[in-house]
């Protein structure tokens, strides 16, 4: 009788304690996966951010591989799509979807 009164008495206290103390760690350990799986996505992100920071601090026409040998661009900082309305009087799709385009258009709105 005893030793089955002991061995419930540990039952017990794994389950009191032991349980709890399993299931925490489990929890802990998930949850640093978690956060460095988040962390990576963050990282990816600022280095897509920088890449497209770095490539809209260069001329539009460097970024898109245009020529200006054609003496229509005096100015290379000038962007390529303000030189092409001017001189063709209209703008291509690739244009319309160039992030250089729409910065334009907000500092013109401003």
């Amino acid at each position: 009788m005893l030793q089955s009164e002991g061995s419930l008495y540990l039952a017990g206290l794994f389950l009191r304690f032991g349980v709890p103390l399993g299931l925490t760690i489990i929890l802990t350990w998930l949850l640093r996966n978690l956060d460095l799986h988040w962390l990576e996505q963050a990282d990816d992100t600022r280095e897509n951010e920088t890449i497209e920071e770095a490539q809209l601090s260069e001329a539009c026409w460097v970024v898109h591989n245009l020529s200006s040998d054609d003496g229509r661009c005096a100015d290379l900082q000038e962007p390529c799509w303000r030189v092409r309305l001017r001189f063709e009087g209209n703008l291509s799709n690739q244009c319309l979807d160039c992030q250089f385009f729409k910065d334009g258009l907000l500092e013109n709105a401003a």
